[in-house]
């Protein structure tokens, strides 16, 4: 493949352009930010972090009540089958009503 060839006035522009930096200051090495710090890749704020946090509570709390209590178990029978979930004596009012 062929490189492409530069426009003379794309390339003038681009001279004027890096000219007027270049007649900007440079800051004194004391004033540029983060000098000396590397940044991490990520960052997270502390309220970002507690969301994560709670959810992740939450999700471990309703795991555990629709697997280990009697009511996450009538919930998961009357998701299923309603009509056995009531043959088999699961009050569904009550599950239905919570």
């Amino acid at each position: 493949m062929s490189q492409p060839s530069l426009d003379r006035k794309h390339y003038r522009e681009d001279s004027a352009d890096s000219a007027r930096h270049r007649d900007r200051p440079a800051p004194p090495p004391g004033e540029l930010p983060n000098e000396g710090e590397t940044q991490p890749f990520v960052s997270f704020t502390a309220a970002q972090l507690a969301v994560v946090g709670i959810a992740a509570v939450t999700m471990v709390a309703v795991h555990l009540l629709l697997t280990r209590t009697n009511l996450g178990k009538s919930m998961r029978a009357m998701s299923d089958n309603a009509p056995l979930a009531r043959a088999t004596g699961i009050d569904t009012r009550r599950v239905t009503s919570w």
